[in-house]
């Protein structure tokens, strides 16, 4: 699965705001090993399992550029869950757990797999 890059807000309304269903935003750093991973995880998806729900991913380095509907970043990557075009969770890792694997939980709960 190829993760579509949103890069600016027209991006974000095609992909996300404008999607009906389960969307997923993956916010992250170039730079963050924790966010590559995920990344070639999803992209990789080897047992579809990230095919249940439309993923993108945006890189959010640069506070200045940010969108203000990203808000406050505690950690990332940061998993920003979507209901037809409105934001639902926010999930990300604690303790052991990966924001990824929150992801793929949340993926079960609620997709019924």
């Amino acid at each position: 699965m190829q993760l579509v890059e949103i890069q600016n807000d027209q991006d974000f309304q095609k992909e996300i705001a404008g999607y009906s269903g389960y969307a997923a935003l993956l916010l992250y750093f170039s730079t963050c090993p924790e966010c590559r991973a995920a990344i070639r995880a999803i992209e990789a998806d080897e047992n579809n399992y990230f095919s249940r729900v439309k993923v993108a991913k945006m890189e959010v380095s640069d506070k200045k550029s940010r969108p203000d509907w990203v808000g406050d970043l505690r950690s990332i990557p940061t998993f920003v869950i979507f209901q037809d075009g409105r934001e639902i969770k926010r999930l990300v890792g604690r303790g052991d757990e990966t924001a990824l694997s929150r992801f793929k939980d949340w993926i079960a709960e609620v997709i019924n797999t």
